[in-house]
């Protein structure tokens, strides 16, 4: 038998896309608000756009939250769209309240590559003052990019948080908060955005109301404290079968598994030794278990090339098997250094660009320079040939100019010049000189 005798340094997070907007969601989750006026005219009201964000969120197997991370979609967050956000339940002995949310904002509002690091920093080692190595904390997690960069696991390894990966492609039933707590938020919040947008249609008036991101963290508190509550987030943790420690999850998929089985065994028509034997093959083709050193091989090889042209996730590091934290790491480690190589190999092929569209550019510039000078003396040639004026209208007109009979000699012969100043030049990228 299990049993998790420190449930308070067990934790578990995930994110869930927060929208402001109540059109882009399928008609049946539309919270629609209808408005009817003295002539019993009535209009549907919706809100569209308002913009994005997300909303990460973290439970403890003790049933406790830990302080949200709102990242809002934009350049920068005001302090205004902070107000009032809800704090953990985990009590800071320091002030005796909650720890506080935290905030961010980039230009999609998801969770990116650099937050990982900052989330665990800000918002998972903030509650555990004797965080260290000889005192770790586990945090479970999916295999999201953003889990899995370098820098976080240095620094987790660093400070004592050990990061525990959930199997790929389970996180729908082996996730405590897709499983319970963002089931519970979700519909509320989509009714919390209705009864927003009715509050502020009954104070407008006549105006049509519409939400923002200011409106964000007031819609989204009310059912945030409701389904993050201890209750809920305790019945998650035993939802998933870890604490208690059931493995419940596993279960549950062995007997779903036992029973397609049964019944493929039990349809008519179905070798069911072929088809056994066919699966099995397939198993040991992928593990490369075939006694084959080629498979083998080739699988290492696959994997290999998903580290150097891929992102790492979780789905890459359970096709290896059982590895270690330091075999995870290096890893990680090995995919970093590579896109660290390729960047920089990009970076210097356009530095080469940008010098030789220069060099370029200036021999361009000095061909241009160098006909304007010839054509300017060409101009001054003919202008200073002392040509009647008679003249001077007549090559004016040979170049589709009528000057007019009271035109001063001075006038047309200015003209003219101007008429036989340097044509353009087609430089690089349609540049002309």
């Amino acid at each position: 038998m299990v049993k998790i005798i420190k449930p308070e340094r067990l934790l578990s997070f995930d994110e869930t896309r927060l929208t402001m907007d109540q059109t882009s969601t399928s008609k049946s989750k539309v919270e629609r608000i209808v408005t009817i006026d003295e002539e019993d005219v009535g209009d549907v009201v919706a809100n569209k756009g308002g913009g994005d964000g997300t909303l990460c969120a973290s439970t403890l197997a003790s049933g406790d939250a830990g302080p949200p991370l709102w990242i809002f979609a934009a350049e920068s967050y005001k302090p205004a769209w902070t107000v009032d956000a809800p704090r953990s339940t985990v009590v800071d002995p320091v002030t005796g309240r909650g720890y506080p949310s935290t905030f961010f904002a980039n230009k999609k509002g998801g969770m990116t590559f650099d937050l990982g690091v900052h989330f665990m920093k800000t918002n998972v080692a903030v509650m555990y003052p004797d965080l260290s190595p000889e005192r770790p904390v586990v945090v479970v997690c999916d295999g999201h990019g953003s889990h899995l960069t370098l820098e976080l696991l240095d620094y987790c390894r660093e400070v004592g948080i050990n990061v525990v990966l959930r199997p790929p492609h389970t996180s729908n039933i082996s996730q405590g908060e897709d499983v319970r707590n963002f089931a519970i938020f979700k519909p509320k919040f989509r009714v919390a955005k209705a009864h927003r947008l009715t509050d502020k249609l009954d104070t407008i008036g006549d105006e049509v109301p519409s939400l923002g991101m200011g409106d964000m963290i007031p819609v989204s508190k009310g059912p945030y404290l409701e389904a993050f509550h201890p209750e809920h987030n305790r019945k998650g943790w035993s939802l998933i079968g870890v604490n208690p420690f059931t493995r419940c999850v596993y279960w549950t998929l062995r007997e779903a598994e036992q029973k397609r089985e049964a019944a493929v065994a039990a349809a008519p028509g179905v070798n069911h030794d072929v088809l056994t034997f066919g699966f099995k093959r397939l198993q040991s083709h992928a593990h490369g278990e075939d006694g084959e050193e080629g498979a083998e091989g080739e699988a290492e090889g696959e994997a290999e090339e998903e580290v150097l042209n891929g992102r790492v996730t979780s789905r890459e590091l359970w096709a290896r098997g059982p590895v270690t934290s330091d075999e995870s790491t290096d890893i990680v480690r090995a995919k970093a250094l590579m896109k660290k190589q390729k960047e920089e190999e990009k970076d210097k092929r356009k530095r080469v660009s940008a010098e030789v569209t220069a060099e370029r550019m200036l021999k361009y510039a000095r061909v241009a320079e160098d006909a304007k000078t010839k054509w300017m003396a060409v101009g001054n040639k003919v202008v200073h040939a002392k040509l009647l004026k008679d003249e001077l209208v007549a090559a004016l007109r040979v170049r589709g100019c009528t000057p007019a009979a009271t035109t001063l000699k001075a006038q047309l012969e200015a003209e003219l010049q101007a008429l036989l100043g340097p044509p353009q030049l087609a430089g690089p990228c349609g540049m002309y000189f």
